[in-house]
């Protein structure tokens, strides 16, 4: 089953919890820090709740700009993307942006295609680095 077929609200769930174990980290070094503050600098203890909670009130507040960045990928290597379908997210007139599942490509026209209008389906016809280039595609309906 793969990401598209879940349900949207398991998906949100995987997401989020993708986002909280990446957050942990940085929690956990400012927990030590407020710990350390307190104890060493005679910081109150209200205080460095307040900087914790801030801390984390932060992160809720950040996930809905970069959830996006959080959904799972395909698992695929850059070079295996020949092929994929994606959306021109701006006009490639030659270069642009194109969306391919949840990832964001720096986009080159193939050559003999002047231009690719934004909200175009697209097809990866080949990866070059981290360009790839793209034609028009008509996905099957």
């Amino acid at each position: 089953m793969s990401g598209e077929d879940k349900a949207p609200g398991a998906r949100l769930s995987r997401v989020l919890l993708r986002y909280v174990a990446f957050q942990l980290p940085g929690l956990s070094i400012m927990v030590l820090g407020a710990a350390v503050a307190t104890h060493w600098f005679e910081v109150p203890g209200w205080i460095a709740l307040c900087a914790v909670g801030l801390w984390m009130l932060k992160d809720a507040v950040m996930f809905p700009f970069v959830r996006k960045a959080y959904e799972p990928g395909d698992g695929r290597h850059p070079r295996d993307l020949a092929g994929a379908a994606g959306t021109a997210r701006d006009t490639l007139a030659p270069t642009g942006y194109v969306q391919i599942s949840s990832e964001l490509w720096r986009a080159q026209c193939l050559p003999g295609t002047e231009r690719i209008e934004a909200g175009t389906a697209i097809r990866v016809v080949e990866v070059r680095g981290l360009t790839v280039l793209v034609e028009p595609h008509d996905p099957p309906r």
